[in-house]
């Protein structure tokens, strides 16, 4: 945050920015120019990044319903099998 500060001080000059094709112009401090350019650049960077990363946040969002499903289908089965084999072996604790 200080190296920002110190930037802002030290670029106060004023330039004025003119869009080509089109009739605007505007004058604005040196610094605001630059550091908002590195703001616009940063979001439109994060933006890519996750627009890209589509597929992979769905992947993983697919494999964490397919683990949480086969979870409950094993811990059915388990519960099954245990059930099966208090009723083969009734004098019998069940197996862990």
């Amino acid at each position: 945050m200080i190296v920002v500060v110190v930037f802002s001080i030290a670029n106060r000059g004023w330039v004025t920015v003119d869009f080509w094709p089109f009739e605007v112009s505007t004058s604005l401090p040196l610094f605001v120019l630059i550091l908002g350019t590195f703001v616009v650049g940063f979001l439109v960077g994060a933006a890519i990044m996750w627009l890209s990363s589509g597929r992979t946040r769905d992947k993983a969002r697919a494999n964490y319903y397919k683990a949480s499903h086969l979870e409950r289908e094993l811990a059915a089965v388990r519960r099954k099998q245990a059930q099966q084999a208090a009723q083969a072996a009734p004098g019998l604790p069940a197996a862990r």
